[in-house]
This record gives structure tokens, sequence and C-alpha cells, in this order.
């Protein structure tokens, strides 16, 4: 019996996809530690077996090199500022394919007039809340990341696990997900978005955060 994450019919899917859709390179970088040990593992194992399925993707995987949480995955970080705090697994291991080939073609999806109402000129952190098993949470993430991808070195999207960082999500009042953190250059929290809204409706409330 087989102990990949990727079944050989899901890894030739993938295989397939990153064929067709990726670009660019893409460099994944994975901070493991001994805080939450059985996740770091897996994601080791999950990393590596994507990285595997495309010459166009490289993993570097780091030891207690600073991070006060594993794991935490960093997207194309020299371009992007796309992180991952906890497993990408689950429903959001879709997302985080997605977020890999968003990030190789250099093109965020969303269409340049929904991007030109944000009108973003200062540097704005997303933070969205997810669990593993919540269906509706990789969208949200999806639409974090893709802005990060159109505002590169402005935008900054986090992806944190919920049931791996329970302090975090207590401190903010966490109580269902997706759960979206809009947080402007100061530090000051300008908003949270609950719950999966369509993409125009959540792009909306941010604009509306940001004018406000």
């Amino acid at each position: 019996m087989s102990d990949r994450i990727i079944d050989e019919r899901t890894a030739e899917v993938l295989r397939s996809k990153f064929k067709k859709e990726l670009k660019d390179p893409v460099s994944l970088i994975l901070f493991v530690g001994r805080r939450n040990k059985e996740y770091c593992d897996a994601a080791i194992k999950l990393l590596r077996e994507l990285s595997d399925l495309s010459s166009l993707l490289t993993l570097e995987i780091r030891e207690d090199d600073g991070e006060a949480r594993t794991p935490v995955v960093l997207v194309d970080p020299d371009r992007y500022s796309i992180r991952y705090i906890g497993y990408p697994g689950g429903y959001e291991a879709w997302a985080f394919v997605e977020t890999i080939c968003l990030a190789s073609r250099q093109d965020p999806g969303i269409s340049p007039d929904a991007l030109k109402k944000l009108n973003l000129r200062s540097k704005l952190r997303l933070v969205t809340f997810v669990t593993p098993e919540c269906p509706h949470c990789p969208h949200q993430v999806l639409l974090m990341n893709k802005l990060a991808v159109a505002f590169p070195k402005i935008v900054e999207a986090e992806c944190v696990e919920s049931y791996e960082n329970p302090d975090l999500a207590e401190k903010h009042g966490v109580t269902a997900v997706p759960h979206t953190l809009v947080i402007a250059r100061e530090g000051m929290l300008l908003g949270t978005i609950v719950g999966a809204q369509p993409e125009d409706i959540v792009l909306g409330k941010i604009a509306s955060m940001l004018s406000s």
C-alpha cells in the first residue's frame, strides 16, 4: 500500500495541468520545526511530491530559521508575498495548486477594471483563517492570493490554518471560516470579511474599507 499523499491518478492530472499552465519557474520555501511536527512532516511529503511533478517547481526546506510557527510555506517569495501558515492540505490543496499556477503565469485572473476599483497604493495585508474540512475556504484564500499576484509586494496574503494555530484564531475572534482580516500598512485592522461570498462582493467590501 502506497504512503504517498498524491495518488498516481491525481499525480497524472497535476502533471498534465502543470505542463499546460506553468510558464515561469516557481520557488516554494517550506519552514519546518518542532512545532506541529506531524503537519511539518506531512507538508514536506506533499511539497516534495508536488515539486516532482514539474521541472518548473523548486522546493527548499529550511529548519528552525527564526520562524515562530511551523509549518510555513512561501510561494515564489522573490516576486510575491503569499504565505501559508499551516499544512496546505485538505480542501486547501486545490487553492494551493491554483496559486502556484497563477504565480507562474504572473496573471491574477481578475479583470483590470475590477482591480482598478481597489485603487491600491499602499501596503495591505490580507489574513484568511481556514480549516481543512471547509469547502468554501479555498475560494476565499485563492482570491486573496490573486490580489497578491496582481499587486506584487503591495498586497500580502496569508492563509492561516486555525486548528494548527488556535491561539491566533482565538486572538482574532475567529468563530467561523473563512474569516479574513483586512489590515492596513500601519497594522490597523480596517475590517473583516466572514463567510464565502462572490468575488465582486469581496472586492467591493475591500474597496469600501480602503476608502473609509
